[in-house]
C-alpha cells in the first residue's frame, strides 16, 4: 500500500516549508496541523494630559505573532528516521553562527516561513514550497521562531530494529514565530488618484486574498462624513492647537473635522 501523504505533500502541495538563511536550506513538513492561530498587536503609545479627560494616543505599530503545531506521523521506519533529521535540523537552526572559538559573528539567524496562502511574503499570494526552494527568500514570511516544542508519542509505539535506538512513529511539534516586516514593502492606506483611500499595495496579504475596504467618503466605522461633531471618544478636542495623526501641524478646527485624530500638544511645545 502506497502512503496516501505524499500526495498531498507533492500534489496538493500543503506543507509546512522553513528556509534558513545562513545555510541556504531548506525543510519542508507535511501539514499535519494539530493547532494554528495568530496574535495582531496594534501598539499606541498612551500619554495622560494635564487637566483633560482624554488621554493622547499615538500609533506606534503592529507587530504579528504565529503560533503553529503539528504532527509527524512515520508511514514506515525510514520516514521515522526522516523526521527526527528533520526535527534535528530544525532545533540546529535556531542557534547562531560561530568562529572556531565558540563566539557569535556575522548577522542574526533569519528564517522564512511558508504555509500555502496562509503564511508567505507581502509580495506574493501564497507561500513558497520544496520544489521552488530558491524563491523562498521572496515568497516566505521573514522572522524566527521564539520557542519550540518537540514531544515524542511514546504511546504510538516506535521503531526498535537497532538495540538501544528508538525511532517514534509519531512527534508533535510546535512554535510560535516572530514575524519581522520587510520595511521594503508598504502596509497602509494611501490616497488613490481617484480622490479615496485604499490598500493599494500587498494586496494578497495577509491570507491570499484581497479585501474591499478603500472608501475615502466614510468616517471611521462606516460613518458618513459630518455625522459626529466631535472628536472619537479617546480623542481630545477644542484645543486651541491641535496636530493631525502625521505629526504635522493642522489649522482646522476638530469639532468641524471628525475624520481627523487630533492630539492636543503639550504645554511650552510649539
Amino acid at each position: 500500500m502506497s502512503d496516501a501523504t505524499e500526495t498531498l505533500f507533492n500534489k496538493k502541495l500543503q506543507q509546512i516549508v522553513f528556509y534558513h538563511q545562513y545555510t541556504k536550506s531548506v525543510l519542508a513538513f507535511k501539514a499535519f496541523l494539530t493547532n494554528y492561530s495568530e496574535n495582531w498587536t496594534n501598539s499606541w503609545e498612551e500619554k495622560e494630559l494635564v487637566r483633560r479627560l482624554n488621554k493622547q494616543y499615538t500609533f506606534n505599530a503592529v507587530y504579528r505573532t504565529i503560533q503553529i503545531g503539528w504532527e509527524l506521523p512515520a508511514y514506515d521506519e525510514a520516514e521515522a528516521k526522516l523526521n527526527l533529521e528533520k526535527c534535528t535540523d530544525f532545533v540546529r537552526m535556531l542557534y547562531p553562527k560561530i568562529d572556531k572559538d565558540g563566539v557569535v559573528i556575522g548577522s542574526n539567524p533569519v528564517w522564512f516561513m511558508s504555509l500555502m496562502n496562509i503564511v508567505h511574503n507581502a509580495a506574493a499570494s501564497t507561500g513558497g514550497t520544496m520544489a521552488n526552494a530558491e524563491q523562498l527568500p521572496g515568497s516566505g514570511l521573514k522572522g524566527f521562531p521564539s520557542n519550540v516544542s518537540w514531544e515524542p508519542v511514546l504511546s504510538e509505539g516506535v521503531f526498535d530494529s537497532t538495540p538501544g535506538f528508538i525511532l517514534p512513529k509519531l512527534i508533535r511539534v510546535s512554535c510560535d514565530y516572530k514575524v519581522l516586516v520587510d520595511e521594503r514593502q508598504r502596509f497602509g492606506w494611501q490616497d488613490t488618484d481617484s480622490g479615496g483611500t485604499g490598500w493599494t499595495e500587498a494586496r494578497a496579504w495577509p491570507w491570499g486574498v484581497d479585501g474591499s475596504v478603500g472608501s475615502a467618503t466614510s468616517g471611521f466605522g462606516g460613518e458618513a462624513s459630518g455625522a459626529s461633531t466631535g472628536g472619537g471618544i479617546d480623542e481630545p478636542t477644542g484645543a486651541d492647537s491641535v496636530v493631525n495623526g502625521t505629526g504635522g501641524s493642522s489649522g482646522i478646527d476638530p469639532n468641524t473635522d471628525p475624520n481627523q485624530i487630533y492630539y492636543v500638544l503639550p504645554e511650552g511645545q510649539d
